[in-house]
């Protein structure tokens, strides 16, 4: 008993000698400081950072900092999230962005009350800014060609590139309408992606056409209330797969990545190698691989309309010892040869007819699957047939065409034309009219995407002939002719105060500065981002309407940058900083970091940096 009571003495004596050891000079009324438990020395698979509010350059507490891989990532088979971690009373967070080799590449950050913020990974060594959530947060109503809406459009984000981590993921209502409410004006705004079952989904719809595509018949000096920006779709089926790997057995819970048109889609196969795309955006053929890091052979093809498609990974690639057999397709009427036919083994195995309909396949069971987008493709498809190891001649029927009109040139630069299930994009010549065709004699739309409008036609004029052609006008539907007001600032900020003007739409404004006055200059209610800027102050942004001089925004005073020196005998760090040199031009307000000396002994720092500051403080 004696000597535990020693030991446990001797235990406090040290840790009160170690406590006597650490002395902090500078410190003001209010602050303080902590001799920590001793802890890890600096790893890079931790990323230090500071979030701060747009407005007002003041720290963000209670903000969320996620680092992410990339959605194609091929070691984790899609997106992964390395590290989640809070920014505490001064903004600053430590999350983790490695593990073992890899890297996290994407960073998503939010907080209650503010837009969500996506960036590179490396973004989370430096101040990430939050902008507030506007007072009213736009909406998209999401319709098809006809003007009915569409329920179940998945809206998600992207900043960085094509496979960035969404900064939020919104569904349309049953009137077709998403409220974006983590989406707004600020520094980084994201394009939008968009997919809805059975429409052509959108890669990427910028911010300009979000908030150039609202209400601008309701503009006279203000937004109205409820900010709408409408969006047509065309119909486009989507895809049920089947995919088989090398061996020809079903490629089972695989990640895939599948090349779709200029987008993608990632995708898992069921256990019995199937997988759905419920919204495409291409007609075109698929490309699809898997998730690995050694992702083996893909395979490609079109997909059926009507049925669930088999693809096998290197199916253009059978072994030699395979008996083959060569099939010819030629149209009926014609005989002439039917070029680019995709043609399928039973077993997977593909390959597409050349220029003179030939296709070479192992000998087995094979179908025809064709891109019915297209007025190339046949009426009807055979069923399954026979390849032998002898050549055989396979006619098919042409689809019949249908003319519905001819638009003269110079009118618009494309139109859609929808039929059923699928719509087709003609892109017209400026000299020469097009003759537009279908391959039914149903109903039809045609709809201007320059114009924003559509033009309905019944079944009668869908099957006008050729030799009764009918000139196609189309007119503007429900867009203002009427131009904008125009309104005019004029500001007088500080001496060495400078205003930039962001957002979708400042190109059409203008800023002059003359004689210590700016005056900015453009069409009445553009939403635009201020950002007034100094040297050696925090960078401030503002969101406004322009409008007449009265309402423009004040200029806020930009508070200063403080500074922070930290002095002692012998070496040390402040954990998060690569240097000490890093700390002479912080945000002010409150600012906790922790110094490690030489020796390991970590000193908590609690501290409240006023604007402007230049702090020295010395640590013993």
């Amino acid at each position: 008993m004696i000597q535990l009571a020693c030991a446990l003495f001797a235990a406090l004596s040290c840790a009160s000698a170690s406590s006597d050891a650490v002395r902090v000079d500078g410190l003001q009324e209010g602050e303080s400081y902590t001799l920590l438990a001793p802890g890890p020395g600096p790893s890079d698979e931790y990323a230090h950072g500071r979030v701060v509010d747009a407005f007002t350059g003041a720290p963000l507490p209670g903000a969320t900092i996620e680092l992410w891989s990339e959605e194609i990532d091929e070691h984790y088979g899609g997106f992964h999230r390395f590290g989640s971690a809070t920014s505490g009373r001064d903004g600053r967070f430590r999350v983790r962005c490695r593990e073992g080799a890899q890297r996290a590449e994407k960073l998503r950050a939010s907080a209650p009350g503010y837009l969500v913020y996506t960036e590179a990974a490396g973004q989370a060594r430096e101040v990430i800014t939050l902008f507030p959530a506007e007072p009213t947060a736009p909406r998209i109503r999401f319709t098809d060609l006809q003007g009915r809406p569409i329920e179940g459009a998945r809206v998600t984000s992207t900043y960085t590139c094509a496979h960035d981590v969404p900064a939020f993921e919104y569904v349309s209502d049953v009137d077709g309408v998403v409220v974006l409410e983590g989406y707004g004006l600020q520094d980084a705004m994201p394009e939008l992606r968009v997919l809805a079952p059975g429409f052509a989904g959108v890669k990427y719809l910028d911010a300009d056409e979000v908030y150039s595509g609202l209400s601008l018949s309701e503009w006279d000096v203000d937004l109205p209330a409820e900010m709408f920006c409408s969006v047509r779709l065309p119909r486009l089926p989507g895809a049920e797969l089947r995919v088989l790997d090398e061996s020809g057995a079903p490629l089972t819970d695989a990640e895939l990545m599948v090349l779709d048109g200029d987008g993608h889609h990632v995708v898992r196969t069921d256990g019995e190698g199937n997988a759905s795309i419920p919204a495409r955006y291409d007609s075109g053929e698929l490309s699809i691989s898997r998730l690995a890091p050694d992702p083996g052979p893909g395979a490609y093809g079109f997909v059926s309309a009507t049925e669930r498609t088999t693809f096998r990974l290197g199916g253009d690639d059978w072994p030699d010892e395979l008996a083959v057999g060569r099939v010819r397709f030629v149209w009926s009427d014609d005989a002439s040869p039917v070029d680019g036919l995709q043609v399928t083994h039973v077993d997977g195995w593909v390959d597409r007819t050349d220029a003179d309909g030939w296709v070479e396949l192992p000998a087995g069971a094979a179908y025809v699957v064709a891109d019915d987008s297209s007025l190339d493709a046949p009426a009807a498809m055979p069923p399954v047939f026979v390849i032998a190891d002898e050549t055989a001649l396979v006619e098919l029927p042409r689809r019949q065409r249908y003319a519905i009109g001819t638009l003269e040139a110079g009118l618009v630069s494309r139109v859609v034309v929808e039929q059923g299930s699928r719509s087709t994009e003609y892109a017209l010549d400026e000299d020469e009219s097009l003759e537009l065709v279908v391959g039914s004699p149903e109903p039809c739309t045609l709809w201007y995407p320059d114009l924003q409008i559509r033009s309905d036609h019944d079944p009668e004029t869908a099957s006008l002939s050729a030799e009764s052609p009918r000139n196609l006008h189309p007119l503007r539907i429900g867009v203002p002719t009427r131009e904008r007001p125009r309104a005019a600032w004029t500001f007088a900020p500080p001496a060495g105060v400078a205003l930039g003007l962001e957002g979708p739409d400042a190109h059409t404004c203008t800023l002059q500065a003359d004689d210590n006055l700016m005056t900015v200059e453009g069409p009445a209610s553009t939403p635009l981002l201020l950002h007034f800027t100094a040297d050696g102050c925090v960078d401030l942004w503002a969101r406004a309407l322009l409008g007449d001089g009265r309402n423009a925004p004040a200029v806020p005073e930009l508070p200063r940058l403080a500074s922070l020196r930290i002095e002692s005998e012998g070496a040390i760090l402040v954990e998060g900083y690569d240097e000490l040199d890093d700390l002479t031009a912080l945000h002010p307000g409150p600012f906790d970091c922790v110094v490690r000396r030489a020796d390991g002994v970590r000193i908590g720092l609690r501290l409240e940096l006023e604007p402007g500051a230049q702090r020295v403080l010395r640590v013993e």
